[in-house]
């Protein structure tokens, strides 16, 4: 049900630091404070303070996919560090595509594993990710790669019997770079083109 062997399937998420700005999150200021990986179920490792030679070599070996929920904002958070994410499956994008009414990570954890994850806030209780000990991160961090790799499993299956495999694959997939780059760059306007408002 799956196409790629299960030794090269890595469920993979950092955590970062939270800058937010007018009460709105700022992708391009966070940093990666760790991050975690699973390569078998109910199993996962994290990593602190991690170096992008670190990084790159746990996501580009010979054969490694990574799996990602959200594969767009870590394509933004790695590529700062010159780290590139190639190869990656992405389980938003395929809760997306199937129409799940919430695609967050937490909600199909619940969903379709069965687990009651901790959340972020329970995590952090309003302090960032960078003033919380490995120690207290850990058990979060390695929950989210774990369950992003067992969610892999089911909703894969479920893109295919619902004839929507290709569409994941071919359209939606590889759009994820495109769109990390436009909001990276930001759109230009010609603003004479648009016209004014009363």
């Amino acid at each position: 049900s799956v196409e790629h062997g299960e030794s090269r399937l890595l469920g993979f998420d950092t955590e970062t630091t939270s800058p937010v700005r007018g009460g709105v999150f700022q992708t391009d200021e966070a940093r990666i404070v760790g991050y975690s990986v699973s390569s078998v179920p109910f199993s996962a490792t994290y990593i602190p303070d991690p170096t992008a030679h670190a990084l790159s070599n746990t996501l580009n070996r010979p054969g490694v996919v990574p799996i990602c929920h959200n594969a767009k904002f870590e394509w933004k958070i790695l590529s700062k560090l010159g780290v590139e994410l190639k190869d990656f499956e992405d389980t938003k994008l395929m809760a997306y595509i199937l129409g799940e009414h919430s695609t967050g990570l937490k909600d199909l954890a619940r969903q379709y594993l069965g687990v009651v994850p901790r959340t972020y806030g329970e995590v952090t209780k309003g302090r960032d990710m960078s003033d919380i000990p490995p120690e207290e991160m850990y058990e979060y961090a390695c929950a989210d790669a774990d369950n992003t790799r067992r969610l892999y499993h089911v909703l894969l299956p479920r893109l295919q019997r619902e004839g929507l495999k290709e569409v994941y694959r071919n359209i939606e997939l590889p759009l994820v770079p495109v769109l990390a780059r436009m909001e990276g760059l930001g759109v230009g306007l010609e603003v004479e083109r648009c016209g004014t408002t009363a």
